[in-house]
């Protein structure tokens, strides 16, 4: 028993939609139904063996046409009037059809006839196709075979599209964005350079610029003991009293460590440079009397000391205006009234960061504001430390007014303004070694009132020296000169902040003075 020869196939194309479809040979001459657009065609033999030819007609043979499509069973129109969509039966072309809409009657027109479908463009000619393994020529082959492609990227929207030759020098629309675009000449590449230096050309390390030998590493603890060995050693040639057992003080300088004297340096040069935050300044002998007027002097202090005094002036003026205007006027002055007090309160939230900052300053030694507060910082944290310890000042001083009851009133009122002073100090320096604003009474602080009675007698001397002549200035100015009374806001401003100035410069004693707090 034979075998059965295969069947050969045969490719034909779809006459209404380019749709390719395999049939067998005996098949030809057949009726066939394309699976796309349901098209009956007749396979006729030239369709089936031309079809593999460029350009070979896929036309049915005469009278095998597909069948025409049914006519449409309905009219689509829009009215003439208000270009409503109407639709009708396709039986009513040629009649009147009245608009719902505006009432115009329109003549039904007749259907239009279906376009035919015809395959995509881009399935004729030349198709895209992906490189194969090792088929992908290199650049400059690439180049060459685009030599007549000029790329041109889109000026609006930057899209990349190619011109021929005959483009060049032309505008030509962009496909996304119909900008038009001048057709500029593809660029000749040039030659690339070997990459490989030549020999002798390499790039060669200058010996003279070699980094040095790095310096021998001291641990951080050992620094720390030279820094504190130093401060004592200042310390104590400072105060003068020689150390115990008669040693010099040559012998208690720091020696250097072994890798600093396998280095070769001296001495002297082995000991580290102060840096700022790990030592503090070295305090004078006397506080309170040496260096008060270093900060106050500064550029900052006066800034700021100018800009606080103005604004008191014109508090004060507004509220005296209100004083004069007691009458029917008066009214018209609580807007002014209101004002004052708002720029008060404004005045005193930008003002008391200063005063802190300046006690907290030279608590430190320092004899200008390091890091001064904004001029308009508002702190309410920090305002309400001098704000606190002022208002229990204030009870102090109220409770010693009973005391001295049976005094005169001006010696009455001099007491209790030097005990004001003098609380004000105790409740500040105590809030800030407690590190809260409420903690206005600290044991450490109060327990210095009797340890350190020589700096608390000298900053009490001071402070009520400074408040008697504020006074006797301010009498003297209203008394002698009227019209300059509006300097007594700038003489007050300036007596509290060296009032501020000498709070801190007692911290700065005590904190020298008093033990530790673990002794």
């Amino acid at each position: 028993m034979s075998a059965k020869p295969p069947t050969a196939l045969s490719i034909v194309r779809c006459p209404r939609c380019g749709e390719q479809l395999g049939v067998r040979t005996e098949d030809v001459g057949k009726k066939a139904r394309c699976r796309e657009c349901g098209g009956v065609f007749r396979l006729g033999r030239a369709a089936s063996e031309g079809a593999d030819r460029p350009g070979a007609s896929t036309a049915p043979p005469p009278g095998d046409e597909p069948p025409a499509a049914p006519p449409p069973a309905v009219v689509s129109f829009a009215c003439e009037l208000c270009q409503t969509r109407l639709t009708t039966a396709a039986a009513n072309v040629g009649r009147r059809l009245a608009c719902p809409d505006c009432g115009r009657q329109n003549i039904v027109p007749a259907p239009a006839a279906p376009k035919p479908t015809l395959p995509p463009p881009a399935m004729e000619g030349a198709q895209y196709g992906v490189w194969g393994i090792d088929q992908e020529p290199d650049a400059a082959r690439l180049n060459q075979l685009n030599a007549h492609l000029h790329p041109v990227v889109c000026e609006l929207c930057q899209t990349l599209v190619y011109a021929t030759d005959q483009q060049v020098g032309k505008k030509i629309k962009c496909p996304d964005c119909d900008h038009l675009n001048l057709v500029h000449a593809r660029q000749p590449q040039k030659p690339k350079g070997p990459v490989l230096v030549p020999d002798g050309e390499e790039y060669q390390l200058d010996e003279s610029s070699a980094p040095t030998p790095r310096p021998p590493v001291v641990p951080i603890t050992e620094r720390m003991a030279q820094l504190r060995q130093q401060q004592a050693d200042e310390r104590r040639q400072h105060d003068g009293p020689s150390e115990p057992g008669g040693a010099s003080r040559a012998q208690t300088t720091p020696q250097p460590t072994a890798p600093e004297r396998a280095a070769g340096a001296p001495p002297q040069a082995q000991q580290p440079p102060r840096e700022h935050g790990l030592s503090r300044p070295r305090r004078p002998l006397v506080p309170l009397v040496q260096g008060v007027s270093r900060m106050l002097v500064t550029s900052e202090i006066a800034l700021r000391w100018a800009a606080q005094s103005l604004v008191l002036t014109v508090i004060l003026r507004m509220g005296l205006g209100i004083f004069n205007a007691m009458g029917p006027q008066a009214l018209f002055v609580l807007p002014v009234f209101a004002g004052a007090c708002f720029v008060g309160g404004a005045w005193l939230l930008s003002t008391l960061p200063l005063w802190l900052a300046i006690v907290v300053e030279s608590s430190e030694g320092n004899d200008r504001l390091e890091d001064p507060p904004n001029w308009m910082s508002f702190d309410v944290a920090e305002s309400a430390f001098i704000a606190l310890s002022m208002a229990a000042a204030a009870v102090l001083a109220w409770a010693t007014t009973f005391a001295t009851a049976a005094l005169d009133p001006p010696v009455q009122w001099g007491v209790a303004a030097g005990t004001w002073l003098v609380g004000f100090a105790v409740a500040l320096l105590s809030a800030l070694e407690q590190g809260s604003a409420f903690a206005v009474v600290s044991p450490r602080v109060a327990y210095s009132l009797f340890r350190c009675f020589g700096p608390w007698l000298l900053f009490t001397v001071e402070v009520l020296a400074l408040a008697a002549a504020l006074a006797c200035g301010a009498w003297w100015l209203v008394g002698r000169w009227p019209a300059l009374s509006f300097l007594l806001p700038w003489l007050a401003t300036a007596s509290v902040l060296v009032y501020m100035r000498l709070v801190g410069r007692l911290a700065w004693w005590l904190a020298d003075a008093m033990p530790p707090p673990d002794a």
